[in-house]
Formats: C-alpha cells, structure tokens, sequence
C-alpha cells in the first residue's frame, strides 16, 4: 500500500482533467483516478488534457 505522497511509476495515459489536481488515468488493465500535484507537474502543460464541466 501507498502513502500520500509517495512517488509511483505506471504507464498509460491521462485521459481527462476533472479539475484541480485530480485526473483520469487508463491504461490496458482499466481506470484510475489520479491525484498530480501541481509542483511535481510543473513541467508538464495540462491544457492539453479534456477537462471535464
């Protein structure tokens, strides 16, 4: 069992935005929500991913 804030590593994509720091994340065994903070995703440009209204 993980921890909050514990680094994990998966593979498969981020599907969709449902606001703030919590995603859509699939790949081939299903969907998760995930939750990315912001200061560990500051590389990264969300605005690419749908985000849901």
């Amino acid at each position: 069992m993980f921890s909050d804030d514990q680094p994990v590593s998966i593979t498969g994509y981020i599907t969709l935005s449902l606001g703030g720091e919590i995603y859509i994340f699939q790949d081939v065994t299903g969907v998760i929500h995930v939750e990315i903070d912001q200061d560990a995703n500051n590389a990264q440009n969300q605005s690419r991913y749908p985000r849901r209204n």
